[in-house]
């Protein structure tokens, strides 16, 4: 949840983290010892497809990352203090991805960037098809603080939403209704969202279930832009 509110909350100036390199040994046929090279990145990446694997963070561990990439795990401790650190790197590792996806299924589709319509509805596609990376951005309880780095990634999202609230518009409209719009449509996706992956929700196929969703945000987004008195 604390994920949450950052992301509700933030605008964005992109850092890119320093990328770092070490060797592990690594045995192959005849006894001998090879050199893996391991890399900040390689650890963040392996630890979020762990999560992916197996739909939660408690088997994510320092050994079982370490074992996964043929180290020993001490070795990480050369470029992370500690497995929360890992965790909010993989935090934003996985937003930027997201972010990514989101933009590649439009150019795909062929449409024009900047429908909240289209965002939302491609964002319920990859919660729902990366349900463990879903539940661990969305409802685990992050301890510590993330670096400077990942509190930029974790803007993004806020910013991306409120430039497709105003793309779709097509007029201007007020700074703190773009804010309120944007809050009020990701929340109740986010809502939605929740209750599918946990199985709680109605028993309508997954299209329906979207479609659903589509056009409870149509309305939402209707009322809000056209309600003047906020």
């Amino acid at each position: 949840m604390l994920l949450m509110q950052l992301v509700l909350s933030m605008s964005i100036i992109p850092v890119m983290p320093v990328m770092l390199r070490s060797h592990c040994l690594e045995k192959i046929s005849g006894g001998e010892m090879e050199k893996k090279t391991v890399t900040r990145e390689m650890i963040v990446e392996t630890a979020a497809y762990m999560l992916e694997e197996n739909g939660g963070i408690k088997s994510v561990t320092l050994r079982e990352i370490a074992k996964r990439l043929g180290c020993a795990h001490t070795n990480l401790y050369n470029y992370f203090d500690s497995l929360t650190e890992i965790y909010w790197e993989m935090a934003g590792w996985i937003l930027s991805k997201m972010i990514s996806d989101l933009k590649d299924r439009e150019q795909k589709e062929g449409v024009p960037e900047g429908s909240i319509f289209r965002l939302l509805s491609h964002f319920a596609d990859f919660s729902i098809d990366h349900p463990g990376w879903y539940q661990f951005l969305w409802l685990e309880a992050l301890v510590g603080e993330p670096s400077q780095h990942v509190i930029e990634i974790l803007k993004r999202p806020t910013d991306y939403i409120c430039d497709s609230v105003r793309m779709t518009a097509g007029v201007e409209i007020p700074e703190e209704k773009v804010v309120q719009i944007s809050d009020i449509m990701f929340s109740y996706s986010y809502g939605e969202i929740s209750t599918w992956i946990h199985h709680r929700t109605s028993n309508d196929s997954r299209g329906a279930f979207q479609k659903r969703i589509d056009t409870n945000l149509h309305l939402i987004y209707s009322l809000m832009l056209h309600n003047n008195d906020q």
